[in-house]
């Protein structure tokens, strides 16, 4: 007589049925453990959430809702599956636009792998920056070229001047670099970042930003020696058809040569340290870079916070044991 197939084991979800739960048991206390685990996750994804948004400016609700409630709004669709992930990849902020007044922009290779490997590269990068600045409208006052990254100070004539000329340049040139090299994929770290900056408090102080790069990166002893930048033209006074030169800059001098003599001067002088802090933080963050005054009048045009909030001092700060409460 052949034998009886041995019985499945219960299913978890069935074997306590009709029975008292034993929350002492270590099944169940697995089971606690996997609840309790995901709901601080939670929590704590969404403080965070909360925290960005009150940094940013943006109502909670909104950020979250609006992806579903407004198919078109801005991230649709991106928003929510990560908000979520311990803050880590939240909504785009809407840029800046004010008519007449310059930008500060970044734009990084992937992974900050070198994005020039041959003077011909730089060439054909500033080449493809004069046409497309000159078909979008968009006056360039200060660059640098660096290895693995490019610095504009730049003035747009509409909102989508900016946007429209990086994706131009950055095409073009994607295309030229990845032929010469019988690569294939990006070549950009994402979008390009950026800042809409007070021209009288700050337009010389991010010139000379922009072109001391090379010097702070070891790549030059001085701004002059490096050859892919704006300073030949502001400093040594040599013709430069990318550039437009700024109402400010002009007002160093009613010459070409006293104007590069006085803006070498600029130089004897190192940038301050909180200078350098607020020019790094308010483009990698998309603040505007100026006064209060200058940063309330942008958040009455421009509709969203234009400036970090000032962070409050956490309970690990403190010396605390941070405590999860409901």
């Amino acid at each position: 007589m052949p034998a009886a197939p041995a019985p499945s084991p219960p299913s978890p979800l069935s074997s306590n049925r009709g029975q008292t739960p034993t929350w002492g048991s270590d099944s169940n206390q697995d089971r606690i453990a996997d609840i309790a685990y995901g709901l601080a996750g939670t929590l704590a994804g969404t403080a965070r959430c909360v925290a960005w948004c009150r940094v940013s400016g943006r109502d909670f609700a909104h950020f979250v809702m609006a992806p579903f409630v407004h198919p078109g709004y801005r991230g649709a669709g991106t928003v929510c599956p990560t908000a979520f992930h311990w803050g880590r990849t939240m909504a785009r902020l809407p840029r800046f636009f004010v008519e007449g007044q310059p930008h500060h922009i970044i734009q990084r290779g992937n992974n900050r792998v070198p994005i020039f490997a041959s003077p011909g590269d730089y060439l054909f990068c500033l080449a493809c920056l004069r046409k497309a600045a000159a078909e979008q409208a968009v006056s360039i006052h200060a660059y640098v070229l660096m290895t693995n990254h490019i610095h504009l100070l730049a003035t747009p004539c509409t909102p989508q001047s900016l946007p429209k000329m990086m994706q131009s340049v950055g095409r073009r040139y994607v295309q030229h670099f990845n032929r010469a090299r019988k690569r294939t994929g990006t070549l950009w770290e994402g979008r390009y970042r950026g800042t809409l900056i007070e021209s009288e408090r700050y337009f010389l102080t991010c010139t000379r930003y922009i072109e001391m790069n090379p010097v702070r990166a070891g790549l030059a002893s001085r701004p002059g020696e490096y050859p892919w930048s704006s300073y030949h033209f502001n400093g040594d006074g040599r013709s430069d058809l990318l550039l437009t030169p700024h109402a400010v800059y002009l007002e160093l001098g009613r010459t070409k040569a006293t104007r590069a003599s006085a803006y070498r001067g600029l130089f004897q002088q190192s940038l301050v340290a909180d200078d350098v802090e607020a020019i790094r933080e308010s483009t990698n963050r998309a603040w505007a870079l100026g006064g209060d005054s200058f940063k309330a009048w942008i958040e009455a045009r421009g509709g969203r916070r234009a400036h970090a909030l000032r962070r409050r001092t956490s309970p690990r700060e403190w010396g605390q044991t941070p405590s999860l409460r409901v």
